[in-house]
């Protein structure tokens, strides 16, 4: 719409300049002299005489038909002067490559929105292309995240507490002592090995705690660890009770360990005295990651 008021503008800023052109009866002549005596000439031609109070018309039809073929002479085609005729040529040339100039850029905008409307339409393919390849993306990651981890944790060290059992070389349990082994149950080794076991919920004469300082242990292999003989840990009077089911003697470790990917894990082992079987029996035996 904006190049229709553009040619509009141009149209209306041309009709001026054709208003502009040298009249048709001005022309000008060569001579000064001799434009004075046509002047006179054509003065006395066409000026009435007096005649008392009458007027007398002195033109006569030769003259009239001479003024008037001198001003057809003048014209050059369709009623203009030739100077009149090249500008309405100009202005009428002028309006046409206006308009046309209009129509193509009409046909330009046209064309541009509708490739403006196929990019936008491509964007929005793209757009969603882009969607579901980083959806794809995501789940092959979160999948091979998945995988990742599966293998960890089907090869990693699993270090666990095997067995607990007591022994003495006399058969008097009082005299014996128990026996701790862990083990690593994984497929790969256990590296930095570390932690501590202890008695706990009965009077000790003495320290009982054992400790494990840094060893590594391969896939399949066993540590044990030896507390020392209940005679010198606890008094005669707590043992019997516990024999008798009155008191509870428990042991409690805590283990850590890393394995071949990097990963650190935590072992929480207990276990209580059973005096049915005059043995100790593992209550908790658990591993998590770090």
């Amino acid at each position: 719409m904006r190049y229709w008021y553009l040619a509009a503008t141009c149209v209306l800023l041309i009709q001026p300049l054709s208003s502009q052109v040298t009249p048709r009866h001005q022309t000008p002549t060569k001579n000064g002299a001799q434009t004075n005596q046509r002047k006179e000439d054509t003065q006395q031609a066409t000026t009435p005489l007096s005649a008392g109070d009458k007027t007398i018309n002195t033109q006569t039809p030769d003259n009239r038909a001479e003024t008037h073929q001198r001003e057809r002479s003048r014209e050059f085609k369709w009623g203009l002067t030739k100077a009149e005729l090249i500008m309405a040529t100009l202005t009428a040339v002028y309006v046409g490559l206006t308009l046309a100039y209009v129509i193509v850029s009409g046909r330009t905008l046209r064309v541009l929105s509708r490739q403006g409307l196929s990019m936008r339409r491509q964007t929005t393919h793209m757009r969603r292309t882009a969607f579901y390849a980083k959806r794809s993306s995501d789940e092959a990651r979160k999948s091979s995240e998945f995988t990742r981890q599966t293998i960890k944790d089907s090869e990693r060290a699993e270090v666990l507490l095997a067995s607990a059992k007591m022994d003495s070389n006399s058969g008097v349990t009082f005299d014996g002592w128990l026996e701790l082994t862990i083990k690593n149950f994984g497929r790969t080794r256990a590296t930095d090995v570390s932690g501590h076991f202890k008695f706990t919920e009965v009077p000790l004469l003495s320290d009982s705690q054992v400790n494990v300082l840094n060893i590594t242990l391969g896939a399949g292999q066993e540590h044990v660890l030896t507390f020392k003989r209940f005679v010198s840990l606890i008094n005669g009077q707590a043992w019997d009770a516990a024999l008798r089911g009155e008191r509870v003697i428990r042991f409690v470790g805590e283990l850590a360990y890393g394995d071949i990917f990097g990963e650190k894990y935590a072992t929480y082992c207990s276990g209580i005295f059973n005096s049915g079987s005059v043995d100790f029996t593992i209550e908790k035996n658990t591993t998590t990651r770090q």
